[in-house]
């Protein structure tokens, strides 16, 4: 996937909202993609937008050379899994429901499944962990095996890009870690391209391969230790709120009382 000054934002009637500056940037195959920058960056835009969702206000989204707004949508929808952050619309339904819908793609007009179909279900199921939940309502899941099962409907619907609005938002640290390591062994595995975006930055710099980093009047790319090294992170907060440890890798606060 390559983004060829790509401009995203909000078309109105006369005018149009841009949220950043035009981004070239090219997605590599196998690897963990992580978009972060601040609130209101653009990184939820920027998901749609190359997920299909929202039309570039300028440039483009380009799989296998082709613009992505001259692909028709049941196209698409065989080259990129979204998982947004949007409430499902019901949760009533079982996880292997949930999963089902990822074969959407492929199955007739009637979404009638057959055996091969019924066996990719079943495979994601069991990639990601939950087979054990298999028959559980999504609503008596936890946040942790809610994602899960989102992924193994982004696997189920065998697509070679999946799309991740904030994945570990609602998550504790163990079960960040835990997802995200599920998707950065899917990624190697079966040589997706994995595109993600977050707030965690730390947790960014610990499972990607490469960041996109949306950054007010500018953007940036590179792997986290290129990135580290051209001090990206020692600038992206306020020195007077933020600090980054280039050794840890990580960020502390300033101004704490520690008395």
């Amino acid at each position: 996937m390559v983004l060829d000054h790509l401009q995203i934002g909000y078309a109105k009637k006369k005018t149009s909202l841009k949220v950043c500056p035009p981004i070239d940037h090219s997605f590599s195959v196998g690897q963990i993609n992580t978009i972060i920058g601040l609130n209101g960056s653009g990184k939820t835009t920027l998901i749609k937008t190359i997920g299909g969702i929202l039309p570039a206000l300028d440039g483009g989204v380009f799989i296998h050379d082709r613009n992505l707004k001259t692909i028709k949508k049941e196209v698409i929808s065989k080259e990129i899994s979204l998982v947004l952050t949007a409430p499902l619309a019901s949760e009533n339904m079982s996880v292997y429901e949930l999963v089902s819908m990822g074969r959407y793609p492929y199955t007739n007009w009637l979404g009638k499944m057959d055996n091969k179909n019924h066996q990719s279900i079943c495979q994601a199921i069991e990639f990601v962990g939950i087979e054990n939940h298999t028959h559980k309502k999504v609503y008596e899941l936890s946040d942790g095996q809610k994602q899960k099962a989102l992924v193994a409907k982004a696997i189920a619907q065998d697509t070679p890009y999946i799309i991740l609005d904030e994945p570990t938002s609602h998550l504790d640290l163990h079960h960040k870690a835990q997802l995200l390591k599920l998707l950065q062994r899917m990624s190697k595995q079966s040589r997706k391209t994995v595109i993600f975006s977050t707030h965690d930055i730390e947790m960014a710099l610990a499972y990607s391969d490469a960041i996109l980093v949306l950054d007010k009047d500018k953007i940036k790319h590179g792997s986290p230790a290129s990135l580290i090294e051209a001090g990206v992170f020692d600038e992206l907060f306020p020195k007077d709120h933020v600090s980054f440890n280039t050794q840890t890798a990580s960020f502390s606060f300033k101004g704490l009382n520690t008395k």
